[in-house]
């Protein structure tokens, strides 16, 4: 039998590179800019707005402005080789930004945890930890239509009340796909005005053909009469600018009420039943509502993050 040889993963191999190409300390920083040989910063984005747009680097020399990990400097400071190990550093290896955004990510996680204004305390109840995270409370309460998640979007301070508009940008391509998406609502006002609700197929009706955005508030009377109201309010559609174009179906656009609704929303469906539309389309519209604000997207490879982009 002949001898069985050690994997690329083993401890030998991996401690065998060290010796083999001088590499004696590894440490990591980030890099905050990129200056040439006359100083000019190389790394500064606004660069590319310049007038005559981006300047030639000057020479062949780089200077790197770099924060070190502060946690491992310390380390290095109280034990093994000291700080001087960073007067010898003459190797930088650089990732592309785009792949390396575990700092990000990591710097998000934290804010959200740190307990201050942009806690995910404050816009997200303890009563509803265990459903996000799976791992048990009353999956109902997360819906934007229960007592207890109405009750919390009222009382507190940045989250949409339940009685707001919802601003569903350019999600409907006409006043047609806006009326048929509320074909199960009793009464329908678009701008003061009453639009009839046909209770058969989809029709077309002679309106305008200037495409409009709209904001929508659904009004669910729980008297004796029980109807649901739908006001719509239309604002200008920008020139020049293509928009949606799917017409997305009643479900589809309840799934975008929910999404842009407090509480969570699932989307479940089989391949091509356009989950990926609805998720772009709710993620624009919160984008549009709340500008200021962040919107963090989390997918499972970066093919699914390009999807959400495409």
């Amino acid at each position: 039998m002949g001898r069985r040889g050690r994997s690329a993963a083993s401890p030998t191999r991996r401690t065998a590179r060290s010796p083999r190409y001088g590499v004696r300390a590894v440490r990591g920083c980030m890099v905050l800019e990129v200056r040439d040989e006359a100083g000019v910063v190389l790394s500064d984005p606004s660069l590319e707005y310049a007038e005559g747009g981006r300047p030639t680097p000057k020479g062949k020399l780089r200077y790197l402005r770099v924060a070190l990990d502060p946690a491992q400097y310390a380390a290095d400071a109280l034990s093994g080789p000291g700080t001087d190990v960073y007067e010898t550093f003459n190797l930088v290896i650089r990732r592309h930004g785009r792949e390396n955004n575990f700092k990000a990510v990591l710097e998000t996680i934290r804010g959200l945890m740190s307990g201050g204004a942009d806690s995910m305390y404050r816009s997200i109840p303890s009563w509803l930890m265990p459903v996000l995270l799976g791992y048990g409370g009353d999956a109902s309460m997360a819906s934007y239509k229960s007592p207890k998640m109405k009750a919390f979007a009222s009382k507190t301070l940045g989250v949409t009340s339940p009685n707001a508009s919802l601003d569903y940008g350019d999600t409907f391509l006409d006043m047609d796909h806006l009326r048929d998406s509320f074909r199960g609502c009793d009464e329908l006002v678009v701008d003061g005005e009453k639009i009839a609700i046909p209770s058969d197929v989809a029709t077309k009706t002679n309106v305008s053909s200037d495409r409009k955005k709209y904001r929508v508030k659904v009004i669910e009377n729980k008297g004796q009469d029980n109807k649901v109201r739908v006001e719509a309010t239309s604002y200008p559609f920008p020139p020049g600018y293509n928009g949606n174009d799917i017409r997305f179906t009643p479900v589809q656009v309840s799934a975008i009420r929910s999404g842009l609704s407090p509480g969570l929303t699932t989307i479940i469906g089989p391949p091509g039943t356009g989950k990926t539309d609805v998720a772009v389309q709710i993620i624009a519209n919160l984008y549009h509502s709340f500008p200021t604000q962040r919107t963090v997207v989390v997918t499972h490879s970066n093919a699914a993050l390009n999807d959400i982009f495409a």
